[in-house]
């Protein structure tokens, strides 16, 4: 059952979801930098690692949100 809170619908299993793609992402990103260092293609390393950073950031945030909301669920208004 999807909690309520602020007008929205917040379902902790979608936020998995989202997360465990986050982290299938950042697990492709890992290996495309590796090959991209084997073949010396320093820009797109650099590109990656920039994907991969982003992606660790939005990563952390799902993660923070999963974990409040099963420890203190937000209450309908």
């Amino acid at each position: 059952m999807p909690h309520r809170g602020h007008g929205a619908s917040i379902d902790i299993a979608q936020l998995k979801l989202k997360l465990a793609e986050v982290d299938e992402a950042i697990a492709k990103h890992h290996k495309l930098i590796r090959l991209a260092e084997e073949c010396r293609f320093a820009e797109l390393v650099n590109e990656l690692q920039a994907e991969v950073d982003r992606d660790g950031r939005w990563r952390s945030t799902l993660a923070t949100i999963i974990e409040r909301l099963s420890t203190d669920p937000p209450t309908t208004p």
